[in-house]
């Protein structure tokens, strides 16, 4: 059963971007202007297709959307609200969580590629729009991605109470699959500096700490939830939670009370996202269709990008 967002009934969804008519496929790979208008370079696969490809010298901002397709931004100047430098739409079917590894591999986390019982991981060479890998085994209903430096990759499964599957480098069947211990619908994830994973759950209204090399989901009990989906640390070690419930929470490290709650602009935060210079991006799931950006420390956005966002499900900023 699939059930409005705007309800605030994730608790039942069993695929959240098939509420808004995903589609097979998509349109073709788009080969799109430059940050300063300049025309992309395109690299040949081969004599009879091209590979659209952007650039990788600067740090950019991925947005994933329910029209089938990740847009990607410069994100050096998000306060202009750029147009989107280059689109993937390859193997993008129903887009949610986004990451990347310190090769600057993409990932992608699909709900419906191709059909509402297909979902993958689809993997995206550093500066290229066209798909290298997909991984299946042990995927349903992905929502959230992280990577750590070992080149682990975690995935979040909605489905049937939920897991997280973990993947290790260049595997694609899981070598471990973490569940049950209080978790239930399991979105968004991130890491922290010592590699220790955390999972937001939308239903227990838990964020669960995961510590590095182990099972062991330990509940954060932070005050202040009512449907949290995306975390995210920022530079000085804030714990930054997006909540559907129309707000975005910041705990300092160690805490469990918030010391600010944003909520001006928000109907339903549902991705977050940081980069290594201390900028959060929280992406709004729609109505406004919206992308803010926080500079270090502030609180108030100092930027927002709404150009080509068409209810985002997943964003990302990363120097690749």
């Amino acid at each position: 059963m699939r059930l409005s967002l705007s309800l605030g009934l994730l608790a039942s969804c069993t695929c959240i971007t098939g509420l808004v008519g995903c589609s097979a496929g998509g349109p073709p790979m788009q080969l799109l202007q430059g940050a300063n208008g300049e025309a992309v370079a395109q690299t040949g696969r081969s004599r009879n297709s091209v590979d659209p490809s952007y650039r990788v010298s600067a740090p950019l901002v991925f947005v994933a959307n329910t029209s089938n397709e990740v847009q990607i931004y410069p994100a050096n100047n998000l306060k202009k609200n750029p147009k989107p430098m280059a689109t993937i739409t390859d193997a993008v079917g129903c887009p949610s969580g986004l990451a990347m590894d310190r090769q600057g591999t993409l990932y992608v986390a699909n709900d419906c590629a191709g059909d509402y019982s297909s979902y993958s991981i689809t993997e995206y060479p550093k500066g290229q729009t066209a798909h290298s890998l997909s991984i299946t085994d042990g995927i349903r209903y992905p929502a959230g991605l992280a990577v750590d430096n070992s080149l682990t990759l975690y995935v979040s499964n909605v489905w049937d109470k939920g897991n997280i599957s973990e993947y290790p480098a260049g595997a694609t069947s899981p070598s471990r699959v973490i569940s049950g211990q209080g978790i239930t619908a399991p979105w968004g994830l991130t890491l922290d500096t010592k590699q220790n994973l955390y999972v937001a759950d939308y239903v227990t209204d838990q964020i669960f700490k995961i510590p590095k090399g182990t099972s062991n989901a330990n509940p954060l009990n932070l005050q202040g939830l009512k449907r949290p989906i995306g975390v995210a640390f920022d530079s000085l070690g804030n714990l930054w939670v997006a909540d559907l419930k129309g707000f975005v929470n910041v705990y300092p490290p160690g805490k469990t009370s918030p010391s600010e709650t944003i909520s001006d602009g928000y109907t339903e935060p549902f991705a977050i996202s940081e980069d290594s210079t201390g900028s959060v991006l929280v992406a709004n799931w729609e109505h406004p269709d919206v992308v803010y950006e926080y500079a270090p420390n502030q609180f108030s956005p100092e930027a927002a990008l709404m150009k080509d966002i068409k209810t985002s499900t997943g964003v990302l900023i990363k120097k690749p």
